[in-house]
């Protein structure tokens, strides 16, 4: 075989390998993109439950009379209300955050100096990172689950509910909140606030 023939079957080689090569990222950038948009499904669909029961609850108890009173009549009627209101509001809080970052991020494609900013480069970090919405998440959840807790308390004072969250829940949620910062400090020790 001549030359020739070896540099072009070495070529005929590489053109298939980059083809091959561009191929597997194209697929790889399709399953990103499908991770990202299920990714924002849940997150629309977990923030409207998480909104819909903790006005829902509140509402539910500030106009069911007799609800009102039975939580009332225990002690639990401001700690419910608390805690559904904490929710809710940790919910908009984050929807606001996520809604101007995002804004100063598209901006900064609109306008490019924009992008020397440092209100654009906070936005940048706060739109790529997933730990602010964890943590809210996190509080919603924390605050929806006492409320939960409460109600039921309320609702049947004399059940082994209503003793526990007398005793040990206060507690337990310090506890749970502690090690959640923890594990979080461990985890993001070297990037947590870090604006480039």
């Amino acid at each position: 075989m001549s030359r020739e023939g070896d540099e072009a079957i070495t070529k005929q080689n590489q053109d298939h390998a980059n083809q091959k090569a561009l191929q597997e990222e194209q697929i790889e950038e399709r399953k990103k993109e499908r991770c990202l948009n299920f990714y924002h499904e849940y997150t629309k669909v977990l923030r409207t439950w998480f909104v819909a029961y903790g006005v829902g609850g509140a509402v539910l108890l500030l106009t069911d009379s007799k609800l009102r009173d039975m939580v009332s009549r225990n002690g639990w009627a401001k700690l419910l209300l608390i805690s559904f209101f904490i929710g809710v509001f940790a919910q908009i809080l984050i929807a606001y955050i996520n809604k101007y970052m995002n804004w100063s991020t598209y901006y900064g494609y609109v306008d490019p100096t924009y992008k020397e900013s440092r209100e654009y480069k906070i936005a940048r970090w706060l739109t790529n990172s997933i730990w602010i919405d964890k943590w809210i998440d996190r509080v919603t959840l924390y605050s929806f689950t006492l409320s939960a807790f409460f109600t039921f308390a309320s609702l049947y004072p004399d059940s082994h509910v209503a003793i526990f969250m007398e005793s040990f829940l206060p507690c337990i949620v310090i506890l749970l909140f502690i090690i959640e910062i923890c594990w979080f400090s461990y985890i993001n020790k070297n990037n947590f606030i870090k604006i480039n």
